[in-house]
């Protein structure tokens, strides 16, 4: 169970969040009714008051207290990992009630203009929105100005701007609750951070030779395998990515080791292990392939899965001796073959090199490898980027794509414009208009739209994804009513259990949100029917509302966000793509500067990681939103995507057989990857402007020539690295084929 655990959760980043958010919670639910109790902090008092009454208002005081502090916690669990170290994030934790008390002052303080109120919810968001600039604090700054200025527009019938001494208390309390629980039972140490990206690198691994294996056993389900073979090693990089950028992090390094040496080791694991995996994978779909061999191959993996370090490279060298005597198979499948052998060779090479050092660092010993880790991959609340520092990016730079007079280009959103003013603005009109149709809907409960709109833009980076936001959450809505109704009959006003059920509620919209947001709206409308329980206000047209309220409220914003500065998807994927282009052509780049002698290894492994994290960018981009490159099917997009993936893989070959050629005499490949990047341009022309000048011009030719004379022969290192070349090439020009553009081969060109 736990090896499944980790390898769907790297780092088991999402189980941590959710019970981080769940025991924050309960813990400051538990503190203010606590303080309540202990001090009947703003009970009326009931002498002279009939019981009823006195009861009522003495169990609406409690449960707002309660509330006050779960979204307390709620959101400074959110807001930890968002902090770059624990100082900052101390500060954080420390300026959080002083925003929602601020902003509840003047929610109270404006409580009696409506129209104020009501104007000032707009500003207060946009200008949360514009405070992003700076960074952490003010994007958790603005959301707490924002929590507090609702709550004292929403609680301005029962309280008023006298109580804010106790609703100060309240805040403060359920932030100092936030802040222990922060601090010691979830201390964000990221020596622990590292130690749980390794179990989960190893599960995923082990998770991808065990799906070789059975692609081996189970032929009849090949197609499907191997789709769920790409994902799983898109998986096994992500992890691997996610552990440099913790490397790069201080006091990251377990004790005897250094962040260069931890990375080289578990860099060479995922590469041979990747490439064992896409080996075995093309292998064990050949129809070419012998049965003899196919034991051989399934020996070779068993033996990696259980750990047994000899016998894979027995294995390993049985078939690289069927390979030598060309026993049953023809040459695309001895050469597969031999990689695939070559794999299990590295795999288990580096395997014994991290036991070795383990055995070092236990003993005292440094392990020490080069100067120092740069690593060019980051974090943001633990997790890759994904499309968020690209869509920054993309926001801040024309796009010289789009067409028409300057008003146009404005409207449409294709000026220049710094993110934070660009959503500052979209949120000013969403929630304006949300307000001024949900009051139409319902005087009391508009705020859904207004909340709606304002979530919507949290998290989301694109048009796209705000627009798919926002239809997740009318969807997490709707079946959150239905789940929502039905709890809340069944629970009643039994107040203990209402708790459980908002909290079981509430760990399992956590867990999966990042599965899909539909979850955790399901989660938070459970947990408002349970609320509403409580405050006597529950029916069930009272979620019909919630519900339509929600529709408005997105409905507008994915109007707003289409047609005013909208971040168009496809600029943002151009821009991924671009990026992915450049990294490609350094690699390529590096790799020949060390096969003549005038590179180093260090170099080009640095260009490769640089690569990797270029791609799995352009994978968020185009598979987490769906959306082509250019306006067309998405079947090209997929073939597009499909050749950019197999052009990864081949730049990635280069690192396990550049280093081996030993600076190799080739005078003429310096020619041919002058070439090669000439037509890498044209293909980065037309990402960059719609358009290109030219054509793809194939330069696989002139790798191939560049072996001649070499005296190169099958499998040597040279012969496999300008094979990778030519194999690159072929990618990029199934990219540009896919893209419209023309490709030549060079002889036709020359001619």
């Amino acid at each position: 169970m736990l090896p499944r655990l980790l390898a769907s959760d790297p780092g088991l980043n999402r189980l941590r969040m959710a019970l981080q958010s769940v025991l924050t919670i309960a813990a400051a639910m538990a503190a203010e009714w606590g303080l309540v109790r202990l001090t009947h902090a703003l009970w009326i008092d009931a002498h002279g008051v009939p019981a009823a009454i006195a009861t009522a208002q003495h169990h609406g005081m409690t449960v707002i207290a309660v509330m006050i502090g779960a979204v307390v916690g709620m959101i400074a669990s959110f807001a930890g990992g968002m902090f770059p170290s624990s100082g900052r994030l101390l500060i954080g934790y420390a300026a959080m009630p002083v925003f929602m008390i601020a902003g509840l002052a003047l929610g109270l303080g404006l409580a009696g203009s409506r129209t104020v109120s009501l104007l000032m919810l707009v500003v207060i968001l946009a200008a949360g929105a514009y405070s992003r600039r700076w960074g952490p604090l003010g994007f958790v700054g603005g959301q707490m100005f924002f929590m507090g200025d609702f709550f004292g527009f929403f609680l301005s019938g029962s309280v008023h701007l006298r109580d804010l001494g106790w609703l100060a208390a309240e805040i403060g309390l359920g932030a100092l609750v936030a802040l222990l629980a922060q601090f010691t039972l979830f201390y964000p140490g990221r020596r622990a951070a590292l130690a749980r990206l390794q179990r989960s690198y190893d599960a995923r691994r082990r998770d991808l030779v065990e799906l070789a294996i059975r692609m081996i056993d189970e032929r009849e389900e090949a197609p499907r395998l191997r789709q769920l073979l790409d994902r799983r090693l898109v998986a096994l990089n992500e992890t691997a990515l996610m552990i440099d950028a913790t490397l790069n992090q201080p006091g990251s390094i377990p004790p005897g080791w250094s962040a260069e040496a931890l990375h080289q080791i578990l860099f060479d694991i995922e590469l041979a292990a990747g490439n064992m995996g896409r080996f075995a994978g093309y292998l064990t779909t050949s129809p070419r392939l012998s049965e003899p061999t196919r034991a051989r191959i399934r020996e070779a993996l068993v033996a990696v899965r259980d750990g047994d370090v000899g016998a894979a490279e027995l294995a390993a060298d049985r078939l690289l001796t069927r390979v030598e005597e060309a026993i049953d198979e023809e040459d695309t499948v001895r050469v597969v073959l031999h990689r695939f052998a070559l794999s299990v060779l590295g795999h288990c090479g580096a395997q014994r090199s991290l036991r070795e050092a383990r055995k070092r660092a236990a003993s005292g010993v440094p392990v020490d490898a080069g100067d120092g880790l740069e690593s060019p991959v980051i974090l943001m609340a633990g997790w890759l980027p994904g499309t968020a520092m690209v869509s920054a990016d993309a926001s801040t730079v024309a796009d010289p794509v789009a067409e028409g007079g300057r008003l146009r280009r404005i409207l449409l959103g294709h000026v220049p414009l710094a993110p934070n003013v660009r959503v500052a603005i979209q949120m000013a009109i969403a929630v304006g208009a949300s307000i001024l149709v949900g009051e139409i809907l319902s005087g009391r409960r508009f705020y859904w739209a207004v909340i709606a709109a304002f979530v919507t833009f949290m998290g989301a980076n694109s048009a796209t994804e705000q627009v798919r936001k926002g239809v997740n959450r009318v969807i997490g809505t709707a079946v959150g009513a239905v789940v929502g109704a039905l709890l809340a009959h069944l629970v009643g006003d039994r107040g203990w259990l209402a708790v459980a059920v908002i909290l079981v509620a509430i760990f399992f919209g956590i867990y999966f949100m990042r599965i899909s947001y539909v979850f955790m709206v399901l989660g938070i409308t459970v947990m408002v029917s349970q609320l509403y329980v409580q405050l006597d206000e529950f029916s069930d047209s009272f979620l019909l509302l919630r519900l339509e309220e929600t529709a408005l409220g997105a409905g507008i914003t994915a109007v707003t966000v289409l047609c005013v500065l909208p971040l168009r998807t496809g600029r943002v994927a151009r821009l991924s793509g671009l990026r992915f282009l450049d990294a490609i052509d350094e690699v390529t780049a590096a790799a020949v500067a060390v096969v003549e002698g005038r590179g180093e290894e260090a170099e080009l492994r640095a260009a490769v990681r640089r690569m990797d994290d270029a791609y799995q960018t352009l994978l968020a981009v185009t598979k987490v939103l769906r959306v082509p490159l250019f306006e067309r099917a998405g079947s090209q997009r997929d073939r597009f995507m499909t050749a950019a993936g197999a052009a990864r893989s081949y730049a990635r070959n280069l690192l396990v057989d550049v280093p081996a050629t030993g600076s190799a005499q080739v005078p003429s490949i310096g020619a041919a990857r002058e070439r090669f990047s000439a037509s890498l341009g044209v293909l980065r022309q037309w990402l960059e402007t719609g358009a290109a000048d030219g054509a793809y011009v194939r330069s696989a030719s002139l790798f191939d020539r560049s072996g001649t004379g070499t005296g190169s022969s099958f499998g040597e290192p040279l012969e496999l690295t300008l094979r990778d070349l030519e194999l690159l090439d072929g990618a990029l020009a199934t990219m540009a084929a896919v893209a419209g553009l023309e490709v030549e081969a060079l002889d036709a060109t020359a001619a």
